[in-house]
């Protein structure tokens, strides 16, 4: 097991996430990079199409709404994976997201959600997506497992978006620097 390939996997998947962010919203790469709360939120909408909220302009391309959640989903795959990699020294299998977070720590998992509950609530482009959100009624719970569980599926499902089995991914903008932070600092 290469761990530095794994680092460096982890951090390019994320960087093709923020330009693929770019494509999507039409916001620059720098802008993204420097204000990592503008991550889209997709959600699927009661009649089944998709909604995809997020800040920047009408002129971004939907095109690529499908490679930003296969990425980011991937992306955050490897975060988790690598935190559990530093807590039990084996590589644990799978993409589910909540399953994943599931085999770290009590104390860890305590720990990501106090990071994650604070860059949540300071995050004024963060409250004014949720704020859409209720107003279309799409039920989402702003909760670290919550969003990691409805989110577990997103790598599989997305990359067969064609077959119509998509569904939520939420929350990037949060949980993706709180995991990257933890995997630096437990970084040998």
């Amino acid at each position: 097991m290469d761990l530095n390939h794994a680092h460096v996997s982890a951090r390019r998947f994320h960087k093709t996430t923020l330009v693929l962010v770019s494509y999507l919203t039409g916001l620059p790469v720098d802008y993204i990079t420097k204000n990592e709360t503008c991550f889209p939120i997709v959600v699927n909408k009661r009649d089944g199409n998709i909604c995809c909220a997020s800040l920047g302009k009408p002129s971004g391309d939907s095109d690529f709404i499908t490679p930003y959640v296969v990425n980011a989903s991937f992306s955050l795959e490897l975060n988790l994976k690598l935190l559990v990699f530093y807590e039990t020294n084996k590589w644990p299998k799978g993409h589910n997201l909540l399953e994943l977070f599931k085999k770290l720590s009590a104390d860890k998992q305590k720990e990501i959600k106090d990071a994650f509950i604070e860059k949540s609530k300071n995050s004024r482009e963060l409250q004014e997506i949720l704020k859409r959100l209720e107003e279309g009624d799409f039920g989402i719970e702003w909760e670290l497992q919550n969003l990691l569980d409805r989110s577990s599926q997103a790598f599989e499902t997305w990359r067969y978006a064609f077959e119509g089995n998509t569904g939520c991914f939420a929350g990037y903008s949060q949980i993706h620097p709180v995991l990257a932070e933890m995997v630096e600092k437990n970084r040998v």
